[in-house]
């Protein structure tokens, strides 16, 4: 592929069919001048997924990084992260429901194994792919931040301690996906809408956030730079198609899901040290691997809003919902073939 001036020795290589591109050669503690991130966000458009290897950036460095890309999200506004706390680090005890994790304010630590979080475990860790189907929680195929308004964001993960086995993160491209539907099948989706919320559940001993208010999604989003259009989806949110019955909506999801992931719209991220993920949270959805309890595994979120990566339709942005009640009930499409 051609690149700029700022990625001239840059060697580039494609690790999925539809997607995900791989990184070599850039020092990101160095100059981030403009056109370097202009060029980083002009392949980001392109690919959903870029992989940068040989990174060994400190906390302020990827929250520089963040900074410069756009504009960096407060981890305070997720209603599920535990209390800010400005020295949060990987090796102090922290953990908030199921769920082990840090909040920095500007970054999250999503944290497993000995001596690393409460209780020396994830409960909802993994070792049997079965098992995935029974919880939700990272391990559940999503997209951050679909029981908000207008919210879309670029994230970025690195790792500060490389799980030894397993602790694989895993995405699925939702614009190739779309574009393999036929034809009647993309205009159906095309004209849905879909209720989201956060419903949580209940934990004894733990004083667990209130619902979310119910939001109306479409189903199908535009990409602004490319113009693909992408399938909108989260395991973790989605209540049911605006106007349909639990049933029918459940069977139509459990399809849609059934459609996107599947190769060759998947690709597995084994970590390594030094990696650096950036992806466009607009076209695809990902989910934390299988997990074994017993090795040690920390990972390094921040996020960044960047307007040229935003939806701009009109029918993209969020609706109010007037009405409408969670009933208590979840929709578990898996699996996908009986």
């Amino acid at each position: 592929m051609s690149s700029s001036s700022a990625l001239g020795n840059v060697q580039f290589q494609r690790l999925a069919e539809t997607f995900v591109l791989e990184i070599k050669g850039l020092d990101l503690s160095q100059n981030l001048n403009d056109q370097l991130i202009g060029d980083l966000q002009d392949l980001l458009a392109e690919h959903a997924v870029l992989v940068i290897r040989g990174q060994d950036l400190s906390d302020d460095q990827q929250d520089d990084f963040t900074k410069a890309f756009g504009m960096q999200r407060d981890q305070r506004e997720h209603v599920w992260a535990p209390e800010a706390d400005p020295e949060s680090r990987v090796g102090r005890h922290g953990a908030f429901g199921p769920l082990p994790i840090l909040n920095k304010g500007s970054q999250l630590f999503f944290v497993n194994g000995p001596e690393l979080c409460e209780g020396d475990r994830d409960p909802n860790a993994i070792l049997n792919m079965k098992d995935q189907y029974k919880m939700h929680g990272t391990s559940c195929w999503h997209t951050g931040d679909t029981e908000k308004a207008n919210v879309e964001v670029v994230n970025i993960l690195s790792p500060i301690i490389v799980p030894e086995r397993e602790g694989h993160t895993e995405f699925a491209d939702t614009a190739a996906a779309y574009a393999a539907l036929d034809a009647e099948a993309r205009e159906r989706a095309e004209t849905r809408r879909v209720i989201h919320c956060m419903v949580f559940p209940e934990v004894e001993g733990i004083n667990m956030p209130d619902p979310t208010p119910p939001v109306s999604q479409p189903l199908v989003k535009q990409h602004a730079v490319t113009g693909k259009k992408f399938l909108y989806l989260n395991f973790h949110d989605m209540d049911r198609v605006v106007g349909w019955k639990r049933e029918d909506s459940d069977a139509y999801i459990k399809d849609l899901f059934a459609q996107t992931v599947r190769d060759p719209f998947i690709y597995v991220h084994k970590w390594q040290k030094g990696d650096f993920l950036v992806w466009n949270c607009n076209g695809t959805i990902h989910r934390r691997g299988l997990l074994d309890p017993t090795v040690k595994r920390a990972l390094r979120r921040t996020q960044t809003a960047v307007p040229m990566l935003q939806s701009t339709r009109e029918w993209d942005k969020t609706q109010d919902v007037a009405e409408h009640e969670h009933d208590g009930t979840f929709w578990h499409p898996y699996p996908f073939k009986d």
